[in-house]
């Protein structure tokens, strides 16, 4: 078993000065942090999409698939399912992170992730 889900599923906090404590149900990213900051903190105008891959984590923007990375491989992680791919290939897991025995792969979403990626990683 590699990423269990308490390495997917991890607790952030933030006080944030002039805003109301609230919480955030939705599935996030670290990657959401930086257009959080860049917008509200710095006062960046620019679309996120220029310079990230997250959202504002005070929008209300979902996501279909998150990614999560290491050196060696990669994982497309979807409200059903997470689709790990590793060097010889991959393994899908179900929301309980039991490995499925007949999966079908979800094509256009790793499609669109490996796209993502590429606007980052050479």
């Amino acid at each position: 078993m590699r990423a269990p889900p308490c390495v997917i599923r991890t607790p952030l906090l933030i006080r944030w000065p002039g805003r109301p404590p609230g919480r955030v149900v939705r599935r996030t990213s670290h990657y959401d942090l930086a257009p959080t900051l860049l917008t509200h903190l710095f006062g960046c105008s620019n679309p996120p999409s220029d310079y990230a891959s997250g959202n504002d984590l005070f929008s209300n923007a979902q996501w279909e698939w998150l990614i999560t990375a290491s050196y060696r491989d990669f994982a497309l992680v979807d409200p059903e399912r997470v689709t790990l791919v590793l060097p010889a290939g991959y393994e899908i897991r179900d929301r309980t992170y039991r490995l499925e025995m007949h999966p079908t792969l979800p094509r256009d979403a790793l499609r669109s992730a490996v796209q993502e990626m590429s606007r980052f990683y050479r």
